[in-house]
């Protein structure tokens, strides 16, 4: 029994100094790729300017079509009514223009 206990306890010792062996590896190869990883970031921020500077004209347009669709869904009722009143105000321009012209002798 005493023999599991001190197996248990060097076990338990071995684990202990891998996992500390494995934090200070991971703390160096940390320190030494940091400025890679550095470098990603920051060309991964200048392709990410680069495409939106790309994408926002496409973006723009596709936004125009979609609210310009939207705009003729929801004027495109009321077109005969915008006719009518066209045609109105047409009639009694002409109307008012011919009436009042005034003959000079």
């Amino acid at each position: 029994m005493l023999e599991l206990l001190v197996l248990a306890s060097v076990v338990l010792a071995g684990l202990l100094v891998l996992g500390f062996v494995g934090v200070v590896l991971g703390f160096v190869f940390w320190v030494i790729f940091l400025p890679f990883k550095i470098l990603g970031w920051v060309l991964h921020g200048v392709a990410g300017v680069v495409m939106g500077a790309v994408l926002l004209p496409v973006l723009v347009v596709a936004g125009v079509l979609a609210l310009g669709a939207g705009i003729l869904a929801l004027a495109l009722p009321l077109a005969p009514v915008a006719a009518l009143v066209f045609l109105l105000w047409w009639l009694m321009r002409r109307g008012r223009r011919s009436s009042t012209r005034a003959t000079t002798p």
